[in-house]
C-alpha cells in the first residue's frame, strides 16, 4: 500500500488515512534571504493535519485501477493496512510511510514528521544586487526618457570618474578634439618658421 498511498498524494497532493489525519502537498515558492543575500529553490512541502477523517473513495478506486483488484478486495486491504497502522501507534511505536515521512503518537494524538528532502540539486543560490558603477542608463523622469548622467548634471551630482554620453570615462574615451588641438600648434610652428625665414632675408 505505501507505493499506492505516495503516488496517489503525489498526482492529487491529497492523501485521507481514516481515523487519521489526511495529507496535504503544498507549494513554496521561492524565497529571498536578506541577511544571507542568498535565494532558496521553490519545493514542495507535505502538510498532516490529524483528523477523524472517513474513507477516500478516490483513493480506493485508484488503488483499485493499479492492481487490477475489485474494490472489495481493496477496500479490504487498505482497511487491514491502517489498522496495522493504528496498532502501531497505539502500541507507541513509529510508522513510516515510505517516501512520505513518519507517524508517531503522543498524548494521544498523531504527530508527523516528513521525510527530510534533500538539497543537493536545490541549493540556495547566491543573490547580490548588481551595481554598475559610472554606467548610463536610461531613466524615466515624468514623461521624458533621460540619461542618468543627464539626471546626473541636473542634480549637481559629481562622481569619482566622469562619464561620456557612450558610457565610457574619460580615461576610457577616444580623443574627440586632440587632433584639432595638434593640428592647431602645428600651424602655429608653420606660421613661425615661415615668418622667421622671411624676416632673415
Amino acid at each position: 500500500m505505501h507505493q499506492y498511498c505516495l503516488s496517489y498524494l503525489s498526482l492529487y497532493k491529497n492523501l485521507v488515512l481514516p481515523g487519521l489525519g489526511s495529507f496535504t502537498v503544498e507549494h513554496k515558492p521561492a524565497s529571498l534571504q536578506f541577511a544571507d543575500k542568498t535565494i532558496d529553490a521553490p519545493s514542495k512541502a507535505i502538510a498532516f493535519v490529524p483528523s477523524n477523517s472517513l474513507y477516500d473513495s478516490g483513493l480506493v478506486r485508484y488503488i483499485a485501477s493499479c492492481t487490477g483488484l475489485t474494490i472489495d478486495e481493496i477496500t479490504e486491504q487498505f482497511s487491514a493496512f491502517i489498522n496495522d497502522m493504528q496498532a502501531q501507534l497505539n502500541s507507541g511505536l513509529v510508522f513510516v510511510l515510505h517516501g512520505i515521512g513518519s507517524l508517531s503518537k503522543q498524548n494521544e494524538v498523531v504527530q508527523f514528521k516528513p521525510l527530510a528532502a534533500s538539497g543537493l540539486f536545490f541549493a540556495p543560490m547566491a543573490a547580490q544586487k548588481v551595481i554598475r558603477q559610472n554606467a548610463i542608463h536610461q531613466v524615466r523622469v515624468g514623461e521624458e526618457d533621460k540619461t542618468s548622467a543627464e539626471m546626473h548634471t541636473q542634480l549637481g551630482i559629481v562622481s569619482d570618474t566622469a562619464l561620456t554620453e557612450d558610457g565610457l570615462t574619460d580615461d576610457d574615451a577616444p580623443p574627440k578634439e586632440k587632433w584639432l588641438q595638434h593640428a592647431l600648434i602645428l600651424a602655429a610652428i608653420g606660421i613661425a618658421i615661415i615668418a622667421l625665414y622671411f624676416f632673415t632675408r
